[in-house]
């Protein structure tokens, strides 16, 4: 090799480990907001659970039984069903294999839980530096007895596209184990995640487009990929993140819009939010605001985002 071959030898290998040490610092900084971000949420919970905060009421949804007796069987009823198991309201960490690795989630049976009764599920994706319990994406606040949540932990706290595929597979497995243990309606699965949890989340509206009713993304963006299905899809975003910009946020829900074959007209929904006409049973509801930056938004999106799941059709 001459001299000149060398040189851009030399530039070439330069070039990309510049390159990976900024993806490296972004990740850092992200992972960073992300952290302080759910610690803020974590204390805004814990101040509204000793406030005792009002719960809303119960919603009757996929085969609850108002009485004690058996429900009526529903479609999409799990294997689950009739399997008695005693729910505690609390969140209890699990281990499961997949793909040769060790992976952990933390499951919310509702204290009434009610093994007759085909249960909604919501997975809960955390941010960068986060696990499955971590603040700003508490649902079940919302949910109260109304729901089975899961909140999954990331290898190393992260959700990156280099290990998405044990991401897919880590959602896949823990649906089947969920589903064989507890009596779900799987025609109710639901997704919720913040930044890098937002990111996955709009990642299933894709790729398990067959198997997820609805998402929904706080400060989340979106991979490429082939996607299959309609989803309802709810969104956050601020129009002052920094770690995550809008625009991310955008082209995830105008892929969406697209998918679901949605026009551009919309109806106001109050509080920034609006949801656009056109979708059918798969409606799209994009939620904006701004100075708030990047964000869990938990004293915004956890309610809501229950309502949107909870009334879809």
């Amino acid at each position: 090799m001459g001299a000149i071959g060398k040189k851009v030898l030399v530039v070439a290998i330069c070039v990309l480990v510049l390159a990976g040490a900024s993806f490296a610092i972004r990740k850092l900084a992200q992972s960073n907001v992300d952290r302080e971000s759910a610690a803020r949420a974590d204390a805004e919970v814990q101040k509204r659970k000793a406030e005792a905060v009002i719960q809303p009421p119960s919603l009757s949804l996929s085969g609850a039984s108002k009485d004690k007796g058996p429900a009526k069987p529903t479609l999409g009823r799990s294997t689950g069903c009739g399997k008695s198991a005693t729910g505690t309201g609390d969140f209890a960490r699990t281990t499961i294999r997949v793909l040769g690795r060790d992976r952990t989630y933390h499951l919310r049976l509702p204290h009434t839980y009610d093994p007759n009764r085909a249960y909604p599920l919501v997975f809960r994706w955390h941010g960068s530096g986060g696990d499955g319990l971590s603040g700003g994406l508490d649902i079940e606040l919302s949910s109260v007895n109304d729901a089975i949540v899961v909140g999954a932990d990331g290898l190393n706290k992260e959700w990156v596209i280099g290990t998405r595929a044990h991401d897919l597979a880590f959602f896949d497995a823990m649906l089947e184990a969920v589903s064989k243990r507890y009596c779900i309606d799987r025609d109710r699965v639901f997704s919720y995640g913040f930044s890098d949890g937002g990111f996955i989340t709009n990642d299933l509206a894709c790729r398990r487009g067959e198997v997820l009713r609805a998402s929904a993304a706080v400060a989340g963006g979106f991979w490429s990929g082939k996607c299959k299905g309609k989803v309802a899809v709810w969104f956050v975003h601020d129009t002052d993140d920094k770690v995550v910009p809008i625009a991310q946020g955008r082209e995830a829900r105008d892929r969406v819009l697209a998918s679901n074959g949605c026009s551009t007209n919309t109806v106001d929904e109050g509080d920034g939010c609006v949801r656009y006409k056109g979708c059918g049973a798969s409606p799209v509801v994009w939620c904006q605001s701004s100075g708030i930056g990047h964000s869990p938004r938990g004293d915004f999106a956890p309610p809501r985002v229950w309502k949107f799941f909870s009334e879809l059709p």
